[in-house]
């Protein structure tokens, strides 16, 4: 090769305006990069949700009702209080693990009776990680068990949330619903909500916060100053069926603060929350998913949280948009999102 004196290089000037328009590309594609991330993640969301609502309706398939979101129809003792995803596990391809929770269980020196309590901490199949029941833009809230972001819909209930007589949701405590009990139609009631957020110190749960909360709604929208917390968090056990980690209400709006009047597994305002901007991922009894604004109409959060009366006698919901979507059978469905 023959070197040629007239060619000319770059200079060092040429050289820092290419890298300076290579830096402003970079710095104008990156939120589009997020932006189609987090579009990604919401989307596997929605998909979970709508695994979970169909799981449902295939158990509903096999057993004429709904699973109850606290324990089981064959439950007793401790398992009394698993989390209704338990329930769901053999219609979510977890057959294997749910025999290994009815069965008792050995792993080297360790060994367990047959449907432990489940908040045993040292208990293995409890710290299995379900990936159907994790948002992917959530932290798992949990480093002692296998986590969850999603919980199932009381309709707009806080009274009676373990024991209820009738139900307001598609699914009540301990009761098991009937597909012909939502005469409000299944495309128009939640079924499962997200209850999952961003940084784990948002995973928190009021505790102690009295009957107050109950009369009062509208001031649980917030965590007040002298507030006392759980020492759980929302999202920390797929199996514990306790009200504060297994249920949501529709009353408050999305990502409001979650309060209980005593301790985790009492009465209580257990508001749907997530991670999404400015919406809230939930699934509908009729298997499809959707994200709801959380601006969405709650009507008057300052109304008292309904009676058991209230809720035999199927009075429309007080709280907007947001509690006719929780309810069952209020004939409350001529609305617009």
């Amino acid at each position: 090769m023959k070197f040629n004196p007239n060619r000319r290089a770059f200079s060092l000037v040429e050289l820092l305006v290419v890298m300076a328009i290579i830096a402003i590309l970079i710095a104008m594609l990156l939120p589009a990069v997020r932006t189609t991330g987090e579009a990604t993640r919401r989307t596997s969301c929605m998909n979970n949700l709508r695994q979970l609502s169909l799981a449902a309706l295939n158990y509903e398939g096999a057993h004429l009702k709904l699973p109850s979101c606290i324990g089981g129809a064959d439950l007793s003792g401790d398992a009394m209080m698993y989390n209704g995803t338990f329930s769901l596990l053999p219609f979510m391809e977890r057959q294997v693990l749910e025999q290994q929770i009815r069965d008792p269980f050995v792993e080297g020196e360790q060994s367990f009776p047959a449907m432990p309590a489940p908040w045993m901490k040292a208990y293995p199949p409890w710290q299995t990680r379900i990936d159907t029941l994790l948002c992917p833009s959530s932290n798992d809230g949990s480093e002692e068990f296998g986590g969850q972001h999603y919980g199932f819909c009381v309709g707009d209930r806080a009274r009676n949330l373990v024991n209820p007589e009738n139900p307001r949701g598609p699914f009540a405590g301990s009761l098991q619903v009937s597909l012909n009990e939502v005469t409000d139609g299944t495309s128009n009631t939640i079924a499962f909500a997200e209850i999952g957020r961003g940084p784990i110190e948002e995973y928190r749960i009021g505790i102690q916060g009295g009957s107050q909360i109950l009369d009062f709604p509208a001031s649980t929208i917030a965590f007040s100053e002298d507030a006392k917390f759980s020492d759980r968090r929302r999202t920390d056990c797929w199996a514990d069926g306790r009200t504060g980690i297994t249920q949501v209400n529709t009353i408050t709006p999305p990502n409001s603060a979650c309060w209980l009047t005593e301790d985790i597994g009492s009465d209580g305002i257990l508001p749907a929350s997530g991670p999404h901007a400015g919406v809230v991922v939930v699934a509908y009894l009729d298997g499809s998913a959707h994200a709801i604004s959380v601006d969405i109409d709650c009507g008057d959060t300052a109304t008292s949280a309904l009676s058991e009366d209230d809720i035999k006698n199927r009075v429309p919901s007080p709280y907007g948009v947001w509690g006719a979507l929780g309810t069952i059978n209020a004939g409350d469905v001529n609305f617009d999102e």
